[in-house]
């Protein structure tokens, strides 16, 4: 029998979600308000070509083609303001430079009294 204790809901829960993001065929990429990457799961490294300690910490401008240089700046002033983005179509450049076509959805992450979070 294991001595270590049985997790709570929250921590059960937390773990769930952690196996879903980590496993989604998806490139989900989390940030701060201000576009610093945060998380960076296994399908966004097979998308950009970036692991995730190269990511993590950069600005997510980095991903941008140099024509699109203020895009990112005004889906964050969107979320910022509580709006969900859905299938929002762009291009994103590749770590080895090539573009590729991407559908975004971007949403506010919410703490438990539904304030905005600022990571």
């Amino acid at each position: 029998m294991s001595n270590s204790p049985k997790p709570t809901q929250a921590e059960w829960k937390a773990a769930l979600f952690l196996a879903i993001v980590s496993s989604s065929q998806d490139a989900i990429i989390g940030k701060t308000l201000d576009g610093t990457i945060t998380s960076w799961n296994a399908a966004a490294e097979q998308l950009y070509g970036y692991t995730e300690d190269e990511a993590l910490g950069q600005p997510t401008s980095s991903l941008l083609p140099p024509n699109r240089p203020d895009e990112i700046a005004a889906l964050l002033a969107k979320i910022r303001q509580g709006e969900v983005i859905k299938r929002f179509n762009t291009i994103r450049r590749r770590k080895d430079g090539t573009l590729v076509e991407v559908s975004l959805t971007l949403s506010p992450i919410r703490d438990s009294d539904g304030q905005i979070a600022p990571a």
